[in-house]
C-alpha cells in the first residue's frame, strides 16, 4: 500500500483536525490537491470560521470569484489605493450586497485613506443582522461628522475592538454602546481613551480590555468619574496590559469597584500592596493572572477566594495563597528575563502554591532544584505537568514520575535537562595518562549512544500509559571520569538534542 493510499483512507473527522492548523492561504492550496479535500474545505464548518481579505486585487476580479467570496462570514477590509473607483465603490457594492450583508458575522477594518463615513455613509441604511464583532486597526481616520453620516443597524453586535483610535466620537461606539458586551481599547494617551468611551453608560458591557501603548500619561484617581466607576462595577472580565506602568496609581481604585469580577488579568510592571489586598475582596473571582512585581511586606494578604480555579503568577513575585479549596491549575512564569530562566527562591514555597489537591501545574522559564522537586512531589492529586524552558536535573524528572502515581499527562518543551554520568575508568589499560584521544573519543561516542537511548526512550518505555510529549528538548551531558589522584573532573558541557 502506497503512502497516498494511507492518506486517502484517513477518516474525515481526522482531516478536519489537521486542516484546523492551516491558515487561509494553506487551505486554498489544499483545496486544489484533490476533490475530497476540496469538498471538506468547502464545508459549512470551515466557511463559517474562515476570514477573507478584501482589497483592490480581488474586488476587481471576475464575477465568478466575487460570487464565491459572498459565502464567507468574516472579512478583513484593506485599502491600498485612494482611487475611489478602483476600491471604494466596488467595496461598497460588495458590502451592501444583500447576500453578504445577511451573512457577515465579523468585520476587521484596516482603512488608511477612508473614514467610516466614506465606507458606511449612504442614503440607504446598512443592515447587518448577524454582525457580532467589528475591529478597527490603528490607522483608521474617524472624523466628527461620521457620527451623523454613518447609518448602520447591527442588532447582534456584541464585540468592538479599537486599536489606537485617533479621534473622539467613534460612530459605532456612540450609536451602539448600550448593546456592546465586549470592548477592547488600545490607546497611546489617556485623554484619547476617555474621549473614546466618554461618559457613555455601556449598560451591557461585561468584558473590558485596556492596553496602554508607549507615550501614555500616568493615570490618577481624579481622572475617573462616577460613570467610569460604574462600568468597572458591572464587569465580569477585566484585562489590563500596562507595560509602561501607567495604571500603577489606580489599581486600588479599579479593584475596589470591580466587585463582580470572575476573571482578572494584569500584565504590567508593579502593583502596590494596598492594590493587591483589594483582590482578596473579589469573592466571585475564578481566574487570576498577575504578571506584575508585587511590593510585598508583612501586611500582604494571603488570598482566600472560594471560587478561584486558575492562577497565573510571575516567578519573581509569586501570589501568596490562603484558603483556595477549588483551585485546580497554577502557572508560574518568568517574563522579565527572556534569555535566562528565573531561579525560584524559598518565597515560592512559603506562598503556598504547592497544594495537595492541585490538578495542573505549569512552569515556564524557571530553574528547579531538589527543594522544589520535593514540594512538587507532594502534590498527590497532580494530573497534568507542563514544563516549558525549564532547567533541572534528569534524575529529578525521574523522581517526579516515580512519586506521582496519578500523573496522566506530561509536556516537556524546550527544557534543559542536566545529566551527570560517572564512568568507570580501566586504569590498568588506560594508565594515568590521558593522551590517548582516540580512545577518549570512542568512549564519548559510546556514552552518547547509551545516553541517547536512556533519555529519549526511558520514560516512554517505563510509563507507556502516560502521555509524554517531548518537543525540542535538550540535554546537558556532563561526564565524570575518575582520575589517578582519585579526583573527579567534569568534562566540558555540550548540548545533545533529542
Amino acid at each position: 500500500m502506497t503512502p497516498e493510499d494511507y492518506i486517502n483512507k484517513l477518516p474525515t473527522e481526522l482531516l478536519y483536525k489537521v486542516f484546523d492548523y492551516l491558515n487561509f492561504e494553506q487551505q486554498m492550496v489544499a483545496m486544489a490537491v484533490c476533490h475530497r479535500w476540496n469538498k471538506i474545505l468547502s464545508n459549512e464548518y470551515y466557511i463559517a470560521r474562515r476570514r477573507f481579505c478584501l482589497d483592490t486585487c480581488n474586488l476587481n476580479g471576475d464575477s465568478s470569484l466575487l460570487q464565491k467570496m459572498k459565502q464567507y462570514r468574516a472579512f478583513t477590509i484593506k485599502d491600498s489605493n485612494r482611487d475611489r473607483r478602483e476600491f471604494l465603490e466596488p467595496l461598497r457594492k460588495f458590502l451592501f450586497c444583500h447576500e453578504v450583508a445577511e451573512k457577515v458575522e465579523e468585520l476587521r477594518l484596516e482603512l488608511f485613506w477612508y473614514s467610516l463615513s466614506d465606507l458606511l455613509g449612504d442614503n440607504n441604511v446598512l443592515y447587518l443582522p448577524k454582525l457580532e464583532k467589528i475591529s478597527y486597526l490603528s490607522s483608521i481616520w474617524v472624523e466628527e461628522q461620521d457620527l451623523l453620516q454613518c447609518k448602520v443597524v447591527a442588532p447582534n453586535l456584541k464585540t468592538v475592538i479599537l486599536e489606537d483610535s485617533k479621534k473622539s466620537g467613534n460612530p459605532l461606539i456612540q450609536i451602539l454602546n448600550n448593546q456592546i458586551e465586549t470592548l477592547s481599547v488600545r490607546f497611546i494617551n489617556k485623554m484619547l481613551l476617555f474621549a473614546t468611551i466618554g461618559n457613555l453608560p455601556f449598560t451591557s458591557l461585561t468584558s473590558l480590555t485596556l492596553m496602554a501603548q508607549q507615550g501614555s500619561l500616568l493615570f490618577r484617581e481624579a481622572d475617573f468619574h462616577a460613570s467610569h466607576l460604574q462600568i468597572f462595577g458591572r464587569l465580569t472580565y477585566l484585562r489590563i496590559s500596562d507595560e509602561k506602568n501607567v495604571f500603577y496609581l489606580i489599581y486600588r481604585l479599579i479593584l475596589r469597584e470591580a466587585k463582580n469580577l470572575e476573571t482578572l488579568i494584569i500584565n504590567g510592571r508593579k502593583m502596590s500592596e494596598e492594590a493587591f489586598n483589594q483582590i482578596d475582596r473579589l469573592k466571585k473571582l475564578q481566574e487570576l493572572c498577575l504578571m506584575v512585581d508585587i511590593q510585598k511586606s508583612q501586611s500582604l494578604a494571603r488570598l482566600s477566594l472560594p471560587m478561584l480555579k486558575v492562577v497565573t503568577t510571575y516567578a519573581g513575585s509569586i501570589i501568596p495563597l490562603g484558603s483556595v479549596p477549588n483551585l485546580r491549575c497554577i502557572s508560574v512564569r518568568n517574563y522579565k528575563h527572556p534569555w535566562e530562566p528565573y531561579r525560584l527562591t524559598e518565597d515560592a514555597v512559603n506562598c503556598g502554591i504547592f497544594i495537595p489537591h492541585l490538578q495542573t501545574l505549569k512552569l515556564i522559564k524557571v530553574v528547579l532544584d531538589s527543594v522544589f522537586i520535593k514540594h512538587i512531589c507532594s502534590i498527590t492529586g497532580l494530573r497534568t505537568l507542563e514544563l516549558v524552558q525549564v532547567r533541572m536535573e534528569s534524575k529529578h524528572l525521574r523522581r517526579i514520575f516515580s512519586t506521582l502515581k496519578d500523573l496522566q499527562r506530561i509536556r516537556l518543551e524546550w527544557c534543559y535537562l542536566n545529566e551527570v554520568i560517572a564512568t568507570q575508568g580501566d586504569q590498568s589499560n588506560r594508565g594515568s595518562s590521558t593522551t590517548d584521544e582516540d580512545d577518549d573519543d570512542k568512549d564519548n561516542d559510546n556514552n552518547e549512544e547509551e545516553y541517547k537511548t536512556d533519555c529519549v526512550r526511558m520514560l516512554q518505555v517505563q510509563y507507556p500509559d502516560r502521555r509524554i510529549t517531548n518537543l525540542q528538548n535538550r540535554v546537558v551531558r556532563n561526564v565524570m571520569r575518575p582520575q589517578t589522584m582519585n579526583q573527579r573532573v567534569m568534562l566540558p558541557q555540550y548540548w545533545r538534542p533529542f
